[in-house]
């Protein structure tokens, strides 16, 4: 439920600029890190950050919006959970699987499914 000037989630009222412009200030202060050992990422993340940061892009690059949106699902995701200004209190419980639903009658046939061939390597 939406309330004026903000969402309203189990009585609490949240003002979603200031969350937005908060996350922009953090992810900006952690961009400027200069040494990637203190960035807080994966070796594999600190891999790409560094190629989007330095590297020498021939024709078509990526626009600034793009890396700044990967940039900051990479620090809510890697680098926001292991600060504890950030970590929530509530509990976040992990996503049911779908339920599986049994194929209908009429997709059945009585030969067995045909095996995909593995794609070749060139």
């Amino acid at each position: 439920m939406e309330a004026p000037g903000g969402i309203t989630v189990d009585g609490q009222t949240y003002d979603p600029r200031s969350i937005i412009n908060e996350v922009r200030s953090a992810v900006d202060t952690w961009r400027k890190i200069p040494d990637a050992k203190n960035w807080g990422v994966t070796p594999e993340t600190a891999h790409l950050l560094q190629h989007w940061r330095h590297h020498e892009f021939n024709g078509l690059r990526p626009f600034f919006c793009q890396v700044e949106a990967v940039e900051t699902a990479i620090w809510l995701i890697e680098v926001a959970p292991k600060q504890p200004q950030y970590k929530s209190s509530r509990s976040i419980s992990k996503p049911r699987m779908p339920r599986q639903i049994p194929p209908s009658s009429a997709s059945r046939s009585s030969s067995p499914p045909a095996r995909a061939r593995p794609p070749s390597c060139p």
